[in-house]
């Protein structure tokens, strides 16, 4: 019985004898998860009893048969799976197709049937069609075996050595995460598999992946791009985040803008606390505790201007740096408080102690009143210091009023500076509740050196 199909014998030029053999040994793959079937693949280059001359490539699985409505193009029992690889029913056909085009004999054993494929010209479509030859075999035997005769052996190993699964143990050599594995191995550089599968190579890539899922071009040939970006670093988020070790080989990567993590800039793929720490860490190690991670070199350069050092990096590596990697002007305001030396009483020269202690009295007095005990101790709650920054000159933190020592030249400077910071014990800059402090203050200031004129 022969059961012609409404494929085209043309249909699909590309797809060579590799694509499919690919098909072939995917819907085996397929069966062992659906069905809990197993799969054997074997070549046999020939001279045997079996396969007398001709090098013959064996698939077969054991467990599963073919029913003859899987000659429909797009008939599946897999398209709701997502432990597969196929889903939409067409593998056996095209592979089948691809196989006799390229001039190779294929014969599927399945139950008591055999399945040949030939390509036969159709009266009714008056054209070359997809034909399968339908005959009985021998016993009953629930397995599907699939004979390609004419698979030298050359081809075969090449052929092999894109199926992951039918190669030698790599574990060594590669990591899981639940999106896919990293494979370090030199001879996967570039590599992109899915489900074990060879789909493409990538030279821009470092490393070779193999993919849980993707989504792959009509003729199973290439991922988008922007898939492959997203998947690698989803890989690389999971893997560092369970082995610090990789951080290092990850922070090398983002910094030199590698294919391999380029999406971890991307705000919808979240970056670990733990693997941000440890990048902060070795960045830190690098450079030395005064590096601040920066977008630009004009960035570097006003964070020079700020005493600390700028070191340009990639968007990738800023993602994985994360709060070491602000925005100049929010680190311009960080560094407004960052006080790098404090002074004793006896740093001070004669000039700077009388300025200092007069504005710090007439501060206290007005406030507390002349007959207050504070009064005695103008200076408690006071620290002269140097700030990062030669434009601040004055802070209230925590209860302390820190004063620049730049100031303490000038008394009546120094005066005004203590008011200011004063009066943010109620309040920060601009709000009212500060401005009104501050007017509160300066009258009684003014009142007291009035009274002492």
């Amino acid at each position: 019985m022969k059961i012609p199909l409404s494929i085209n014998a043309d249909y699909l030029p590309d797809w060579d004898a590799y694509c499919g053999i690919r098909e072939l040994i995917q819907n085996a793959r397929d069966a062992c998860f659906e069905h809990q079937a197993e799969m054997y693949v074997n070549h046999h280059g020939g001279g045997t009893r079996t396969f007398p001359k001709i090098p013959t490539l064996v698939v077969e699985t054991r467990g599963a048969i073919l029913s003859h409505d899987m000659l429909l193009l797009g008939m599946s029992t897999k398209r709701d799976r997502t432990d597969t690889i196929g889903r939409h029913g067409e593998g056996l056909k095209l592979g089948s197709l691809a196989l006799v085009r390229a001039g190779l004999k294929v014969k599927i054993r399945t139950g008591s049937e055999i399945w040949t494929p030939a390509i036969e010209y159709s009266k009714r479509f008056k054209t070359n069609v997809l034909v399968f030859d339908v005959k009985l075999g021998f016993a009953y035997e629930n397995r599907i075996r699939v004979e390609v005769a004419g698979v030298v052996e050359e081809d075969w190993i090449e052929i092999k050595s894109r199926f992951r699964f039918l190669q030698f143990d790599d574990s060594e050599t590669a990591i899981t995460t639940s999106d896919g594995t990293m494979l370090f191995d030199e001879t996967r550089r570039g590599q992109l598999f899915v489900k074990g599968i060879f789909v493409a190579h990538d030279p821009k890539l470092i490393y070779g992946y193999d993919f849980v899922d993707a989504e792959m071009d009509r003729d199973r040939k290439m991922i988008h791009s922007w898939d492959v970006g997203h998947r690698c670093a989803r890989i690389w988020r999971e893997a560092a985040a369970t082995r610090p070790d990789l951080v290092i080989r990850m922070v090398s990567l983002a910094e030199s803008g590698a294919k391999d993590v380029e999406s971890i800039e991307h705000p919808y793929i979240t970056v670990p606390e733990a693997v941000s720490e440890a990048a902060r860490a070795q960045f830190a190690e690098r450079f030395g505790p005064e590096a601040v991670a920066v977008k630009s070199l004009s960035d570097s350069a006003e964070v020079e201007r700020l005493g600390k050092k700028g070191i340009v990096v990639s968007p990738q590596l800023g993602r994985l740096l994360g709060s070491m990697m602000p925005s100049v002007e929010s680190l311009r305001e960080a560094l407004k408080e960052e006080i790098t030396h404090r002074y004793s009483w006896s740093d001070l020269t004669d000039v700077e102690r009388s300025n200092l202690g007069w504005a710090a009295e007439t501060l206290a007095s007005a406030i507390s009143g002349p007959e207050s005990h504070q009064a005695a101790q103008p200076l408690d709650g006071t620290d002269v210091v140097d700030f990062r920054t030669a434009d601040t000159l004055g802070l209230y933190k925590d209860g302390f009023i820190y004063i620049a020592r730049t100031i303490l030249h000038d008394a009546e400077d120094t005066l005004a500076t203590l008011i200011h910071e004063k009066a943010h014990e109620v309040a920060g800059d601009g709000h009212p509740q500060h401005v009104a402090r501050l007017e509160e203050i300066w009258t009684k200031v003014a009142r007291l050196l009035r009274r002492n004129s």
